[in-house]
């Protein structure tokens, strides 16, 4: 008799409780008599046929797989300003090194020439996008790993796949050519030879642990907190000097390729004190810090995007086509099965879980607290999808098809509402206006998005430097940079008979992040300026204008 799937998850569910061997840590891979009983390492009972057994057999690696496929076939045409800069660095071997991430950029070029040593000459933006799809459906494989040795049953593991490989903070940069799944990955091995070193009592795999998270900061800063949280995790667990300071060593060879790098680059790059450089970021504006009313909304906002696809985007697509509705009543109620469905029980767990699954809500609240302090950063919490189901894996027992039904969910919502609008349609009139900008260089150019057109620019041409682009008036304030500056570049074109234009006036009306924290400045500022649209381009999003400014009004 073949068995349903449905019958599967139903088995998979009710494999827990699965005794561990005496003395050894709670997240022991069963043993081979469990697993005989429980179907964990093998088919259903009643499963006769060869792809039965094989879709029983490999169902998570098919799901992994399955992901990496739609994250390739998929990618955004609607790259943000870092993606067209980094690859811009590897492409004309510009800045190799960023200190923020250290080692994308170089990373990325060793890639590419490979990947040319082989013969073939691909676009290197698309080229990272498809490294990134790849090291997304790695983080997946290690992520599989970690619950498999936490004891979660095959079924439970497939639904908590289905959720990390759908949440949108994922499959977002899974698609796009972004530092932060090359980080991602390194730390996930580090949490999972920490599993290791619970397990086997083994230094070494310690050591390889803190220095795969120790990697992953040379990746990108952020991750620093998940290298702490396992340092308290050592600290609690084994409180011996020698064996936390085993640990804590591996953080060494961070400032020791700084130093390296640092010290290697030309002056151009690394001018100023060792600490600048370090963070750079940080002391020229590139992170924005603070505390105010946006912290406390963005963060929530942002945080609820880690999972699902929030923003305006959505609204428009409503509003185009009233079927857009579809996909929202389908997740509705995929939901609220699962939900009904989920009984979430509290999981019996021994020492050595409850310091794994402490260390990792330390992790969870260091990130989560200094993404708020970045005024809700939503590149800050990428990794809070996959340490919140390490954490819910850890902490409590769900049925295997409420874990599907979430899962289901995300991925028809983000798929819809995120992923497809973001490969389909252009949501910007860049690709319009860097061609005028390249044709008119005399002429000044003031700009919404004067960084990501400078990006899309220096991609496309080897170029940098474009003096004729100029930040607008909110970009400036932001920075806290006078608006004279702004002022006295109008008057001296216009003085040379060079025309000024500009496109924040009068935008379309989309709710994000930018819009949020948009004080208005820049219609303030151009309302004591005369101008008059000389150009208009009609996008998925609504129409963008080109206007030209004639000159101060009463002059």
């Amino acid at each position: 008799m073949q068995t349903s799937f449905n019958d599967f998850i139903e088995r998979e569910t009710s494999g827990r409780g699965t005794p561990r061997r005496s003395g050894s840590s709670g997240f022991k891979v069963q043993n081979s008599q469990s697993r005989k009983r429980t179907g964990e390492d093998g088919p259903p009972y009643g499963i006769k046929n060869t792809s039965g057994r094989f879709l029983s057999s490999n169902i998570n690696l098919i799901t992994i797989v399955l992901f990496v496929i739609v994250y390739l076939a998929f990618p955004t045409r609607n790259s943000s300003t870092d993606a067209y800069y980094y690859a811009a660095s590897i492409k004309y071997q510009g800045e190799l090194f960023h200190p923020h991430h250290l080692l994308y950029n170089i990373t990325g070029y060793m890639v590419l020439k490979a990947v040319r040593g082989i013969g073939l000459h691909p676009d290197v933006l698309a080229l990272m996008k498809v490294l990134n799809s790849l090291l997304a459906g790695l983080s997946l494989v290690i992520l599989s790993k970690i619950l498999r040795r936490m004891n979660r049953t095959k079924g439970e593991i497939t639904g908590l796949l289905l959720i990390a490989g759908s949440a949108f903070a994922i499959w977002r940069f899974a698609t796009e050519n972004e530092t932060y799944l090359f980080p991602l990955v390194l730390s996930l091995a580090g949490s999972l030879k920490f599993i290791d070193f619970q397990d086997g009592k083994r230094n070494v795999n310690l050591v390889l642990s803190g220095s795969f998270c120790a990697l992953a900061v040379l990746y990108h800063q952020i991750h620093i907190f998940w290298w702490l949280g396992l340092l308290f995790g050592t600290a609690y667990y084994t409180r011996k000097p020698g064996v936390i300071l085993s640990y804590g060593f591996t953080a060494l060879f961070i400032p020791l390729i700084y130093l390296v790098v640092f010290y290697s680059l030309p002056s151009g790059y690394s001018e100023g004190s060792f600490t600048r450089f370090v963070f750079r970021e940080y002391y020229l504006g590139g992170v924005e810090t603070g505390i105010g009313w946006p912290n406390f909304y963005l963060t929530v906002i942002n945080f609820i995007r880690s999972f699902f696809q929030v923003h305006g985007i959505m609204f428009i697509m409503i509003r185009k086509n009233i079927l857009f509705i579809l996909p929202g009543i389908m997740v509705f109620v995929l939901l609220v099965t699962g939900i009904i469905k989920s009984e979430i029980t509290p999981r019996e767990r021994r020492i050595t879980d409850r310091i794994f699954i402490n260390s990792h809500i330390l992790i969870f609240v260091l990130q989560l607290i200094f993404a708020f302090y970045s005024v809700g950063n939503a590149e800050f919490m990428v990794m809070l999808p996959v340490l919140s189901l390490i954490i819910l894996a850890g902490l409590f027992e769900i049925k295997t098809i409420a874990l599907v039904c979430f899962g289901a969910g995300l991925f028809i919502w983000n798929l819809s509402f995120g992923i497809l609008p973001a490969w389909q349609v252009d949501f910007t009139h860049h690709t319009v206006l860097v061609p005028r900008i390249l044709s008119n260089e005399q002429d000044l150019f003031i700009l919404k998005s004067d960084q990501h057109v400078l990006s899309k620019i220096y991609y496309e041409t080897g170029r940098e430097d474009h003096r004729n682009i100029q930040k607008a008036p909110e970009n400036l304030l932001r920075r806290k940079l006078p608006l004279a500056i702004l002022e006295e570049r109008i008057e001296k074109n216009l003085t040379s008979g060079n025309r000024v234009f500009t496109d924040c006036i009068n935008r379309p009306a989309i709710i994000s992040r930018a819009t949020m924290l948009d004080r208005g400045m820049d219609e303030e500022f151009f309302r004591r300026y005369t101008h008059v649209a000389v150009d208009s381009v009609s996008t998925f999003t609504g129409v963008y204008y080109l206007f030209e400014i004639k000159g101060m009004k009463g002059e």
